[in-house]
C-alpha cells in the first residue's frame, strides 16, 4: 500500500502543481539507473561484485553513506516547526509562558524534552546542527542494532540487510527532524534484539534472561519517547503467551515463565524510575491538570478523511477544564466517528490514512503546513542539498 500511494502521490505526478525540476531530475535519474542495471552487463557485474565483496564492500559503502549524511546535515540543518519548534524554544528558555503551557498540555513530550536537554547540556549548545548530528547518530545506531538482530536470526541475511539499509538511509531526509519519530528508533531496535535473543534456544538461560531484561527496559523507554513504538513488543508478548499455552513440558514452561518475569519486572522498574524522573523534574514548570489525555490522540487520528491534525479537537482540549471532561469528549467523538463510517467505511479510512502517513516520507507532516522554516537556498556548495530538501 505504501508503494502504491507513493507512486500516485502529487510529488511524483509530472503534471502536478507541486512538481519541480528537482522531481523531474530525480525521476529521470531513477529510471536511468534502473535501465542501466537491467541492460548493462558491466554495471550488473560491478554491482554483483560489490555485493559479493564481503566486509570490505560493506565498509566502503557504509563510509560513503556516512559522508553523504554528514554533508546533508551540515548543508541544511534547518529550523523545524510544529512540536519540534516548541522543544527548541524550551532548550533556549523553558520559562516562557507558551513553553509552560505547551508542555502542561502535551505532557507526553516531556520525556523527549528532558532527554534532549540532557544531551545538549553535554555539548553546551542548542543549535540545530548539534541536535541534528545527534539524530543522525541515533538513526545509524538503530540500523547497526538491526544488523546484530539479523545476525542472531540468520547470518546469511546480514549482508542483504546492510545494503538495504544503506539504500534506504541514503534517501531518508528525516535525519534533520530531531523528534520522537527518529529518536525512538534505537530503543525500538533494542526491543527487536531483546525479544529475538530472549526467544533464541541457541543461548543458555542466563543470556536469555539478559535479553529479556533488555527487551523490558527498551519497551518502557520506547513508551516514554513515542508510545506507538511499543507495538512490536505487544506483538511479541502475545506470541509469547500463545507459546506458553502450548508448551508440552513443565521444564520449558518454567523457563518461559522465568523469562516473562524478568521481562515484566525490568519493565516495571524502568517505568517507576522514569515516572520518578519526570515527576521530580525542575527544568520546566508544569500544570498537570491541563494535560491532554492519550485518548485524545486516538480520537484525532480518526478525524477527517486521513486522521490528520484536527484544530477543533485540539481547541476542545484547551477549552475543557477537567481531564475527565476531555476524556468524555474524546470517547463521544470516537463513538460518533465509528458509527458514521461503519465497519467497511472505517477499513477504507485506515487505508487512506496509511497512504497519507507514508506516501511522501514525512509521516503526513507536509499535509499539515510548512514544518521546515526554509530560507533562500545558498549560492555555494550547500545549494544542491538545500534545493533537494
Amino acid at each position: 500500500m505504501t508503494f502504491y500511494f507513493t507512486l500516485t502521490s502529487s510529488n511524483l505526478l509530472l503534471n502536478s502543481q507541486t512538481t519541480t525540476w528537482v522531481t523531474m531530475v530525480m525521476l529521470l535519474g531513477l529510471v536511468g539507473i534502473i535501465i542501466i542495471m537491467i541492460t548493462d552487463n558491466f554495471v550488473k557485474r560491478f554491482a554483483r561484485s560489490v555485493y559479493q565483496s564481503g566486509w570490505l564492500g560493506m565498509l566502503v559503502l557504509g563510509i560513503l553513506l556516512l559522508i553523504w549524511q554528514i554533508f546533508f546535515i551540515v548543508a541544511t540543518h534547518p529550523a523545524i516547526g510544529f512540536d519540534v519548534n516548541m522543544l527548541h524554544q524550551a532548550w533556549i528558555n523553558p520559562n516562557q509562558a507558551k513553553v509552560r503551557g505547551y508542555f502542561s498540555q502535551n505532557y507526553n513530550n516531556l520525556p523527549i524534552l528532558l532527554l534532549q536537554n540532557w544531551i545538549l547540556t553535554k555539548f553546551h549548545s542548542t543549535s540545530w546542527l548539534v541536535i541534528d548530528s545527534v539524530t543522525l547518530f541515533l538513526v545509524n545506531l538503530s540500523a547497526l542494532i538491526n544488523i546484530v538482530t539479523m545476525y542472531l536470526v540468520s547470518k546469511d541475511k546480514v549482508r542483504l540487510l546492510w545494503y538495504l539499509q544503506i539504500i534506504f538511509l541514503a534517501f531518508f531526509p528525516m535525519i534533520i527532524i530531531p523528534y520522537t519519530d527518529t529518536w525512538v528508533l534505537p530503543s525500538v531496535s533494542l526491543i527487536l534484539l531483546g525479544f529475538v535473543g530472549m526467544s533464541s534456544h541457541s543461548f543458555n538461560l542466563i543470556y536469555r534472561i539478559l535479553f529479556s531484561v533488555m527487551a523490558g527496559v527498551a519497551t518502557v523507554i520506547t513508551y516514554y519517547i513515542k508510545p506507538s513504538g511499543i507495538i512490536p513488543a505487544i506483538a511479541f508478548i502475545i506470541v509469547g503467551i500463545v507459546y506458553l499455552c502450548n508448551i508440552p513440558g513443565k521444564k520449558q514452561l518454567l523457563r518461559a515463565f522465568c523469562l516473562l518475569v524478568f521481562l515484566f519486572g525490568s519493565g516495571a522498574i524502568t517505568f517507576v524510575l522514569g515516572q520518578n524522573i519526570i515527576s521530580n523534574q525542575k527544568y520546566v514548570s508544569i500544570d498537570k491538570s491541563l494535560e491532554i489525555p492519550s485518548i485524545h490522540f486516538v480520537n484525532m487520528g480518526m478525524s477527517g478523511t486521513t486522521g490528520a491534525y484536527n484544530p477543533h479537537d485540539a481547541l476542545m482540549m484547551a477549552k475543557l477544564p477537567k481531564k475527565q471532561d476531555k476524556i468524555a469528549y474524546s470517547k463521544k467523538m470516537i463513538r460518533k466517528r465509528l458509527k458514521q463510517r461503519g465497519f467497511g467505511g472505517y477499513i477504507s479510512f485506515l487505508i487512506r490514512k496509511q497512504g497519507y502517513n507514508t506516501a511522501d516520507g514525512t509521516f503526513g507532516w507536509l499535509g499539515e503546513g510548512t514544518f521546515i522554516f526554509t530560507k533562500i537556498p545558498a549560492s555555494n556548495w550547500k545549494w544542491w542539498a538545500q534545493i533537494f530538501t
